[in-house]
Formats: structure tokens, sequence, C-alpha cells
């Protein structure tokens, strides 16, 4: 096993990162990662880039800052430099810790992990890393081959299967997805679910999200999958409301846009979400119940899907 790669990890104020992560990058770093110094605890402050919402502020109070470095480098001498051209000394930031990283393919990992993944009966999804012939997989779990394929080119963007919130969601939609169905699928990510929905007989389809990568990534795997549909960011969205209204993201942001999300439901549409942890299912049902009630569907692996259909005029 070979180490040719250093992780220097040190935390610091919000009002250091910027600086400090663009003089590493000018000081030779291969990159910095940043991440909430107390994410896990009590202190933990999520930060979500919905619409409506600032981007003033894009750092937590405390923030963990990771710098990968090659390993012949000599990382004080890196640190040293970044402290001095900055003005600042070691007492600016805390806790340096330096590990060794191993060098890996990467691509061939990331295809390694993305082999064919039966959903359901009829699902499968297939990474575009995926090389072997799948005719034999086919066969064995579905001697009819009444099987919806979903080839997905993961890029940047969440969703290739893997996750049980996916899988939550693609069950639903299996089970419960009408032919000529309306489907907005808001936080795409790499538009697993508005393509699943058009490979099972969604009618119109709209798949949204704040992040330009995600937009990108959803068109290239429209295109592979053979499939029609919109894909924008929220502002750009069409003013129409859906058969289904599906968002898999994460409990916070999901509370903070139930208005909205409810108001794009049809009468008789069903509401589909997930991205939720058991222990936040209560709070969400309570965001949502001046205009949907909402109930737990399915758990898998302490993840759970909602669901509640719209009643209201």
């Amino acid at each position: 096993m070979e180490y040719s790669l250093l992780e220097l990890s040190f935390y610091c104020k919000a009002v250091y990162v910027d600086s400090l992560s663009d003089a590493f990058m000018n000081f030779g770093a291969l990159s910095v990662s940043i991440e909430d110094a107390d994410a896990n605890s009590l202190s933990e402050s999520p930060i979500f880039l919905e619409p409506g919402f600032s981007t003033d502020h894009f750092h937590w109070n405390r923030n963990k800052v990771n710098v990968l470095i090659k390993k012949e480098e000599k990382f004080i001498g890196i640190l040293d430099s970044v402290l001095n051209y900055l003005g600042m000394s070691d007492k600016d930031i805390d806790c340096v810790s330096v590990v060794d990283v191993e060098e890996l393919d990467w691509v061939s990992l990331v295809q390694s992990k993305f082999s064919p993944i039966f959903i359901t009966k009829r699902i499968c999804i297939i990474s575009s890393t995926y090389q072997n012939d799948i005719s034999n997989t086919s066969s064995t779990n579905n001697p009819s081959n009444n099987i919806h394929y979903i080839e997905i080119n993961p890029g940047l963007a969440f969703g290739t299967g893997n996750h049980p919130t996916t899988s939550l969601c693609i069950s639903w939609l299996d089970d419960n997805l009408r032919e000529g169905d309306s489907l907005l699928d808001y936080g795409c990510g790499s538009g697993i679910l508005a393509i699943t929905s058009l490979k099972l007989g969604a009618g119109r389809v709209v798949a949204v999200d704040i992040d330009d990568q995600a937009i990108s990534c959803t068109k290239h795997n429209a295109i592979i999958n053979n499939v029609d549909l919109t894909v924008c960011s929220p502002e750009n969205m069409p003013l129409n409301t859906y058969g289904i209204v599906i968002a898999n993201i994460l409990s916070k942001p999901l509370q903070l846009i139930s208005s909205s999300l409810s108001s794009m439901v049809q009468r008789n549409g069903y509401l589909v979400l997930s991205g939720i942890l058991s222990n936040q299912v209560e709070e969400v049902i309570l965001a949502y119940s001046p205009n949907i009630t909402l109930q737990v569907w399915k758990e898998l692996d302490g993840w759970v899907c909602l669901y509640g259909k719209n009643f209201m005029e």
C-alpha cells in the first residue's frame, strides 16, 4: 500500500476560511475542503442554500479545514508560508493534524462500486461506468425480462440508487405512479427519480435543483436514457401543479419549503418526501400539517419515506 499524499487538518473561525483556502491553493495544495467542526453535536448549524434564503454566509462558526498536499512537500513549510502571507499566527488555528492518504485509482474504485442495482423486480439502475454485459443479470433476476434499465452517470450529483432514500423513492414510484401522471422532482440531483418516472410511464416531468452541476448531470442522464424532461433551477420552474411532487433532500430544507412544495401538488395528487431520518419524522409531518397530512410509507436503514394526498381545493 503506497502513501504519497498528506492531509493537513485544522480548525478555524469563519472569518479566516476563504483567505486560508485561497492561500493554501496558491502555495501548492492539491485541494482544500471545509466542513462543520461541530457536525453531529448540539452546536451543529446546518446551512441550506434554498431559494429565498440569504447567501451572505456560507461558513460555520467553527470550521474544519482539510488540506491535501503531496507527501514530498514540507507541510510545516506550507503552513508557515500561508500564515505569514496572511499575517496570521498558529494561535489563529487549532488542532493541526497530519495523516497519510492512500493514493487510489479512483476511476476503477468508482466503477467497482456501481454494479447494476435492482431497486425493485422491474427497475435496475446501471452506472454509465459499468462495462459488463447485463443480459445475464436481467435473465437471472427477471425471466420475463420486463425490466426498466436506468443508466446513471452520477458525476458530482446525488443519486445512484445506492442510498436508502433513493431506493425508497423509486420503490414508491414503482408501486404508485400511474400512466400519464405529471411529476415534479424537486432536488433532482442526478435526475434518477425523474428519469425513472418517465420509464414507468409518467407524462409531463420537471426536474429542479439549486445546483448547476446537478442540472447539467440530469440533462446528460436524460439524453443517455433517451427521455424528454424539463430541467431547470427553482427560479425558472414552470408555474404548474403536478400529480406527484417528490423531494428527496434533507429534513430541514424540506420543512423550510413546506408551503411552496405543498402548493405544487394537484388536488388528489401525492406529495412524497425522503431524506428524513426516523427521529425527524414528527417535525416534518408537523411542518406540512396545515396543507397535507403525511404518513410514513416505509423505513429503510433508519431513513424514512413520507407521503400524503392533497385533498384541498
